[in-house]
């Protein structure tokens, strides 16, 4: 917890909590994250699906007892092919299974209530490119709501935008979680009355996914939410970040390096609208969610931070580390003129992309 003087001059030392009230002075946004009936609990929506009767019986099912559906949860996280499944259940071992193959296993654990269903768009691109280009992503409202209804992060997630001080007086803040600062304050004022704050937190970065066997490179997408408890949310036990899409990188045929490299960036924004598509109308008209109570609530979605490192903001911001095209080189632009975060409301990038201390502080 990083506490900070409210005015300058007051104080350039951190708190410390022996020479003030333990007890700080909390102040929380009213008529704000009005919850409403009518909603679902995650149990609610796993109890729904067509199996559900089986299950009162055997909670296991589609599994016939708990060892099988141990034995079958180590099957399929394991590293295994299809064909090493097979050749292990043929073995002859009195194993007392109820499914016989490898197929069989797959269609029993995708006969179990999913998660939000992966989709595969095709994207038409400005020059051809070597290869097709696709980009595969999840709907993220539907994304968010998995996380807001998750029954282990319901004493960890909080709506209620709040200020708090070591003391009535005022004088000294305290800033610990994102709804205790100043913008998710001023965003809640922009909302409806009774609305409910969800800060977005996405997170993408290029990584090289293979080594001398084909330069294989991904660009994945995570979301997460900013009113899950800040120490919760960063351990990666708890799952608070989901995939929320793979970027395209695509193979472009121009001729000249500085030319693809403009219309790759183009093509990672042109991907990220349509990804985050949804999460703009929510943040603009609102939309009702399932809290992990089974409460309703009208939610608005703006976009409150965006982990990446440096080459990646830069990319996101739309603007150029080095000297670009002549045209740009002025303005220290990268060349993209329809960047993912421009008709997103309460969305800026000076207040969504903070500094990277490796490239930022310490280079």
């Amino acid at each position: 917890m990083d506490v900070f003087p409210d005015h300058d001059g007051r104080s350039s030392t951190p708190f410390d909590d022996r020479q003030h009230d333990p007890d700080p002075y909390v102040e929380a946004y009213e008529g704000c994250a009005e919850a409403f009936p009518g909603g679902e609990t995650f149990m609610d929506q796993f109890r729904r699906d067509q199996y559900a009767e089986q299950r009162r019986e055997n909670i296991y099912f589609p599994w016939a007892s708990k060892q099988e559906w141990a034995f079958a949860l180590w099957l399929l996280r394991s590293r295994l092919s299809m064909a090493a499944i097979d050749r292990l259940l043929s073995l002859e071992i009195n194993l007392a299974l109820s499914f016989r193959s490898a197929k069989e296993l797959r269609t029993r654990a995708e006969a179990l209530p999913s998660g939000p269903r992966w989709v595969c768009e095709a994207l038409t691109t400005e020059h051809p490119t070597k290869e097709p280009t696709y980009v595969f992503y999840r709907n993220p409202i539907e994304c968010l709501q998995t996380l807001l209804s998750h029954p282990l992060f319901e004493s960890h997630i909080s709506f209620v935008p709040r200020k708090i001080w070591t003391s009535a007086a005022k004088i000294c803040r305290i800033y610990d979680e994102w709804l205790s600062g100043d913008l998710a304050w001023s965003m809640q004022e922009a909302l409806p009355q009774g609305a409910t704050l969800l800060g977005v937190v996405l997170s993408s970065d290029k990584t090289n996914i293979s080594v001398m066997s084909g330069n294989r490179m991904a660009h994945p997408l995570l979301i997460s939410l900013a009113n899950i408890d800040a120490h919760l949310r960063s351990k990666a036990s708890a799952h608070a970040y989901l995939l929320l899409g793979l970027l395209p990188i695509a193979k472009f045929t121009h001729k000249t390096t500085r030319v693809r490299s403009l219309l790759q960036d183009r093509l990672v924004h042109q991907a990220l609208n349509i990804v985050l598509s949804p999460l703009k109308i929510a943040a603009s008209v609102g939309v009702m969610m399932s809290d992990p109570r089974g409460n309703l609530r009208y939610c608005f979605t703006p976009l409150a931070a965006w982990i990446a490192d440096t080459p990646e903001e830069s990319l996101l911001a739309g603007t150029a580390m080095k000297n670009f095209l002549k045209a740009m080189r002025r303005f220290q632009l990268n060349g993209v003129v329809e960047p993912c975060w421009n008709p997103w409301p309460l969305s800026d990038p000076s207040n969504f992309l903070a500094p990277e201390v490796l490239h930022h502080f310490h280079r």
